[in-house]
Formats: structure tokens, C-alpha cells, sequence
């Protein structure tokens, strides 16, 4: 007896084929509210103080090239909020699926009608997150300044990942035969944000199915990966934990690192290093994590229950 298949949600080679629609989208949309932006943040709101500080001086430098950076931006609304991340002032890229809409609408019928970006972003809302994530790898600006004392020890981190993997590649480029000593950061080390989707605001009025804000007796297996908007009320949240997304070990005989990329709730931790050296030479080395040079993302439970008018008579939310 034959087995059943089923049909993939998305074609993920064709998707990743077409990933420069993701990018061109970064860098040319234009929102309407960008104009807006721009004259509030000309606006002087907090006042100037007349106290003298004495890290004034080290402070001068970096507020006119902030100053100077404002006064150029340019219209396009994720570019300037890459840049606002790669001057290390926000951590998170929050992409709204309404302006992606609204790009998918200014393309052609035949293209938009086979990227389909919202709707794969919404049926398989995780696997695109990384998809995203590559493209903002791609299109994100240079820092106009440099690291300084007064940065976190996470962006002199980044920025030393950076430049590592930069040589790396370069040796790559350069050297045809023979291994190269140095091994490069997984992507998720060297990013410095979180990146999210804002999912379309659902409409009471829309006939349409999907547009609609889903009850929680309304969420079933389908919708398992899903990207849905559901109405209910919180009954409990749990506090603000760190989830661990790529271990990082040290060994103590070669010195390697050794990243181990974590998937699920549950794992175990390596313990011998697996490197080349310590293969050749036959020795197990000991690893120890490092958790400074790990990837944690912010992770938190909210629990939802049924809203009174949802509830159908005789039930129980």
C-alpha cells in the first residue's frame, strides 16, 4: 500500500531562488508616514541642557554624526530602520506583512501572483523568519561609527565576529588548496536584532475568511505554523526568559569553538570536541560552554482563553 503524501506549504527552493524580491523590498519601499518621522525627529522636544559632563567630548562626535545621518535619510522606511540597527540604536526589525502587501500589489500580476510572499510568510511564518533574516544580511548599511568604550560588551562581540568572518572569507577567496584555519560564524552569532512579522490587521468587515481575527475554539492542527491573529483574554504570563538558539563551546585541548545550533526545548549539551585537530591527533578534548558567546532570543508563555461572547451556550470557555 502506498503511502500518502502531502503537498508541501511552500516551495522552498523557489522561494529562496526569488529572494531578491525580499531584498528589493528592504531597500525601495517607501511609507507614507516616513515624511512624518522625519519632521518629528527634526523637532528639538527634550531642550538642551547647559551642565557640563565630562564625557561631553566623547559624546560630540557621535551626536553630529547622528545629527548629520537624520538630516540625509532617505524615504525608504527599512533601510532607515536597518541603520538605525546597524548604529546600534535598535535591536529589533519588525516586518510589517501590510506593507509587504502593499509592495506585492505595485508588481505585475504574473509576479505577484507567483512569489505569493505574504501569503508563504503567513503559512510557514518560522522557516521565513530565517529567509528574512538573510536578506537583512544582505541589504543592511555599514555603521558610520565605530565601537567605542560606551558600547556593550555584545556589540564589540558582533562587531569582532563581523570582521572574523570578513577575513575568513576573504582567505577563502584567495587560497584554492589547503584548509583554512579559521572557521566562520553561524549567521545567528553575528546578527545583532530580532527579527518579527506584524501580521495584517483583520477586518470585522471582510468577508474573507483569513482576514478575520480567529475565536480560540477556532484554532485547530491546520493552522500549526501558521501566522493567525486570535481574539481572547489573557489569563496568565510568565516571566521574560532567555532561550537558548546556538550554543557556543570551547575546547581546552585545541581551543576550537564549536557551535551547536538548538532547535528544540530539549537537547543535550556536546562534550567532546569535534574538531579536525583533535581528530587527528586522537585526543578528546573537553568542551566547555561559553555562554557570553551564545545566542539567546527572549522567550515568554501567555496563556488565552475564551472571551464571553465567543463562548456557545451550554460550553464553557
Amino acid at each position: 500500500m502506498a503511502l500518502l503524501q502531502q503537498k508541501a506549504l511552500a516551495n522552498y527552493e523557489e522561494q529562496q531562488g526569488k529572494n531578491a524580491a525580499f531584498e528589493d523590498f528592504l531597500r525601495h519601499f517607501k511609507s507614507s508616514t516616513s515624511e512624518t518621522e522625519d519632521a518629528l525627529d527634526e523637532l528639538n522636544l527634550d531642550g538642551d541642557s547647559d551642565e557640563y559632563d565630562f564625557m561631553d567630548d566623547t559624546e560630540a562626535g557621535a551626536d553630529r554624526a547622528q545629527t548629520n545621518r537624520k538630516s540625509t535619510r532617505s524615504k525608504e522606511k527599512y533601510m532607515n530602520m536597518l541603520q538605525d540597527v546597524a548604529e546600534r540604536e535598535k535591536s529589533q526589525v519588525l516586518i510589517d506583512l501590510g506593507d509587504l502587501e502593499q509592495y506585492e500589489k505595485s508588481l505585475d500580476e504574473e509576479a505577484a501572483l507567483s512569489l505569493s510572499l505574504v501569503l508563504s510568510v503567513e503559512r510557514n511564518a518560522n522557516h521565513y523568519i530565517e529567509i528574512f533574516s538573510r536578506a537583512v544580511d544582505k541589504v543592511i548599511p555599514a555603521p558610520t561609527t565605530d565601537t567605542n568604550f560606551k558600547d556593550d560588551v555584545i556589540d564589540i562581540i558582533m562587531t569582532q565576529r563581523s570582521k572574523r568572518n570578513e577575513n575568513v572569507r576573504q582567505q577563502m577567496e584567495s587560497t584554492t588548496d589547503g584548509p583554512i584555519p579559521e572557521s566562520i560564524f553561524p549567521p545567528e552569532l553575528t546578527r545583532r536584532y530580532t527579527l518579527n512579522f506584524k501580521p495584517i490587521a483583520p477586518s470585522g468587515s471582510s468577508s474573507e475568511k483569513g482576514s478575520k481575527a480567529l475565536a480560540v475554539r477556532q484554532v485547530r492542527g491546520e493552522h500549526l505554523g501558521h501566522l493567525i491573529t486570535v481574539r481572547g483574554i489573557t489569563t496568565r504570563v510568565s516571566d521574560v526568559k532567555p532561550s537558548v538558539q546556538v550554543n557556543a563551546y570551547s575546547c581546552d585541548t585545541c581551543g576550537h569553538e564549536i557551535f551547536q545550533p538548538i532547535t528544540a526545548k530539549q537537547f543535550t549539551p556536546l562534550v567532546e570536541c569535534q574538531s579536525d585537530d583533535c581528530q587527528k591527533n586522537g585526543a578528546k578534548g573537553q568542551l566547555y560552554l561559553s555562554t557570553r558567546a551564545s545566542k539567546f532570543l527572549p522567550f515568554q508563555e501567555v496563556k488565552i482563553q475564551e472571551m464571553a461572547d465567543q463562548v456557545p451556550v451550554g460550553h464553557i470557555p
